[in-house]
């Protein structure tokens, strides 16, 4: 433990209940577990639509291409003693 204020780096401060109900709406249109909507569909794809033409980066999201089949978006952090990430992939 570092002692700095954002330990683990990129502010993930969940557990993995509600970790994956934030997951499952990114791949659910923005739809919870019931089928709730919990983010607007016009939030998500500003979230996922790179800031710039061509970029990779989103609202606070990176989107990794891995394979011409495989891509992911996510956002990591660390410290020297600490990541944190998450990806999601598409």
């Amino acid at each position: 433990y570092t002692g700095f204020p954002d330990y683990p780096d990129g502010q993930i401060r969940t557990n993995v209940l509600d970790m994956s109900k934030f997951i499952w709406s990114l791949l659910n249109n923005g739809n919870g577990l019931t089928n709730t909507q919990i983010l607007r569909p016009e939030t998500l794809r500003r979230v996922l639509s790179p800031v710039f033409p061509g970029g990779s980066i989103g609202l606070h999201f990176f989107y990794e291409e891995f394979t011409s089949r495989d891509s992911a978006w996510g956002h990591a952090g660390g410290l020297e003693d600490a990541t944190a990430e998450m990806y999601v992939l598409r």
